[in-house]
């Protein structure tokens, strides 16, 4: 008989996981670890009893047994604390793979917590989702469940909107991501079903700004992955890794995730299991998978759907983005000295009330660096629909250059290329054929004169617009990004412009960049890039002289 070391249902997880009873990812193996430790060394105190309730009154009323990631969950959820009585967990991040069976979890969950074995009076739950079909869901699955108990009808009032339990008083609601109100509720347990959709934290506070205020008040997000790159979910799993390799200390956050380690590995069904592992219980769902698969090897929609969701790999389309995401981020390396060294300059805006993108384009030991400024309008139309934790995050790194009047002044702009002048040796300024008409007197004004491409003596360039340039860059884009030879820095504003951009395939065989939404998703500093990067080939290639290697080399002389 097997000696019980932490709780028999966290013993059972940590020991399918550690002999890889069912193949699990490293996501898995790092927490199994960290979580350890935890109990190692933290004065924590496992209330066997109150998970054995949790267990217990989930089977009887649900009328299957729980499988064991999940009872490893209640585990943690409803038996570890603190000397102090506070919860050890009290926010969880799940993200298992599409049919894992979330809403399932969800439905054991709400009901629970709702009952008198629970413990908990007014205890009231919350389900948000991003459509009210999927914040029904669960909510749906209880009241069924209950409607079809006699015993539960007399405990309950149900109706489509609202579950109560009559005794303890805790209610269960559903409700959207978007909505304006919360009715004025301090909930117990906030549920957000499928964050991948969200981009920022603004419905999340909406919702959750009334909790703490209720006894173990939890939050838990559930979710498969998603194509929203550098939003709530990304911040989840970088947290999870900085958890996991004990650069962030302490949390109070589960992290469970389950995924594919890599794509290739997609190609062995018997490593599915690593993004769902309930898939062994689940035989129909094997076999709706088999099939997808198959038609996922011809139709690239599906190929892309199944990655993401299936199997947690978020995948980009690489005939419709312009970088793929790690390509993105691997532009955040340290900045080189450029003091005094030869750039091309480029600007781009789409709008002169709105955003306008410069940048300077450097050639330095085989990498290509581009530093980048925006001017921003302030009394842009559009500035409420753009993500304010970009702007924020940008602004606190001086990326940003805010303005108040009407249109964004040329003259402004021009004199920001006159001070770089006093940094760098600034060869050419590139600008599109159709924006260059704004921004050519300021620039004349300041000393600037204007050249066509095919004459050297002048700085201002004008490009041919469109898909011409596009084409032409294409390719020289995608070699710097694919090798990781392109720089911006840690540029929160770079990363989202090109991560707000795709590559429209012409019948003609041109590629043309659009934005992927022309409102919200900005991408004047990638196209500015774009303008620099067409006449890039008049840059000559500087390199850094290694004084070390110089001094051993004078003394050999």
């Amino acid at each position: 008989m097997q000696i019980m070391k932490y709780n028999k249902y966290i013993d059972r997880w940590f020991e399918i996981v550690e002999n890889q009873e069912i193949k699990t990812c490293e996501e898995q193996k790092q927490m199994v670890a960290w979580l350890k430790n935890k109990l190692n060394t933290e004065d924590i105190i496992i209330n066997h009893e109150e998970i054995e309730k949790a267990i217990i009154t989930k089977e009887k009323w649900f009328d299957y047994p729980l499988l064991d990631w999940e009872k490893f969950l209640d585990a943690c959820e409803y038996g570890l604390y603190y000397k102090d009585g506070s919860l050890v967990f009290n926010e969880f991040f799940i993200m298992g793979g599409r049919g894992f069976g979330k809403n399932g979890y969800i439905s054991t969950e709400i009901f629970y917590q709702t009952t008198k074995q629970h413990g908990i009076n007014n205890y009231d739950i919350d389900i948000i989702a991003t459509s009210e079909d999927q914040a029904k869901t669960s909510f749906i699955d209880v009241h069924d469940m209950i409607e079809a108990k006699p015993r539960l009808n007399k405990a309950y009032s149900i109706t489509l909107e609202e579950i109560k339990n009559k005794t303890t008083k805790s209610s269960i609601k559903y409700n959207t991501s978007n909505s304006k109100t919360k009715d004025g509720r301090r909930p117990g347990h906030v549920f957000f079903d499928e964050i991948h959709a969200y981009e920022d934290y603004k419905n999340i506070d909406v919702h959750t700004s009334g909790g703490g205020k209720k006894k173990n008040f939890r939050v838990t997000y559930i979710t498969t992955d998603g194509d929203i790159r550098d939003g709530v979910i990304d911040d989840y799993k970088k947290e999870a890794k900085d958890v996991f390799s004990g650069v962030i200390k302490n949390t109070r956050t589960l992290y469970f995730i389950c995924k594919l380690d890599n794509e290739e590995e997609a190609k062995n069904p018997n490593n599915w299991i690593k993004a769902n592992p309930s898939l062994n219980e689940f035989k129909d769902l094997m076999n709706t998978m088999l099939d997808e698969w198959q038609k996922a090897q011809t139709r690239p929609s599906k190929y892309h759907t199944f990655m993401t969701k299936r199997m947690n790999i978020p995948h980009q389309d690489e005939t419709t983005v312009v970088a793929k995401w790690e390509d993105i981020v691997a532009t955040n390396q340290v900045i080189p000295e450029l003091k005094n060294q030869s750039c091309i300059g480029g600007l781009d805006y789409a709008s002169v009330r709105d955003f306008c993108g410069v940048g300077l384009l450097f050639k330095k030991d085989g990498k290509k660096i581009w530093l980048t400024q925006t001017f921003i309008n302030r009394n842009s139309p559009h500035l409420s629909l753009v993500k304010k934790e970009v702007l924020e995050e940008a602004d606190t790194k001086g990326e940003i250059i805010w303005i108040n009047t009407p249109t964004i002044p040329p003259e402004l702009v021009a004199n920001w290329f006159i001070e770089k002048m006093t940094l760098y040796n600034i060869i050419a300024i590139a600008i599109d054929k159709v924006k260059a008409n704004y921004f050519i007197e300021a620039f004349k004004k300041v000393g600037l004169t204007l050249r066509t491409t095919s004459n050297k003596s002048g700085e201002i360039v004008v490009v041919r617009s469109g898909e011409f340039t596009d084409t032409m860059v294409y390719g020289v884009l995608e070699d710097w990004f694919a090798n990781h030879n392109l720089i911006f820095g840690d540029s929160t504003l770079m990363r989202w412009y090109v991560n707000n951009t795709a590559v429209e395939p012409r019948k003609n065989g041109n590629k043309a960049f659009i934005k992927i939404e022309q409102q919200s998703r900005k991408n004047d500093g990638f196209m500015a890039l774009t303008h620099a990067t067409s006449i890039q080939s008049e840059l000559e290639e500087a390199t850094t002289i290694d004084e070390n290697y110089l001094m051993k080399y004078m003394k050999t002389y």
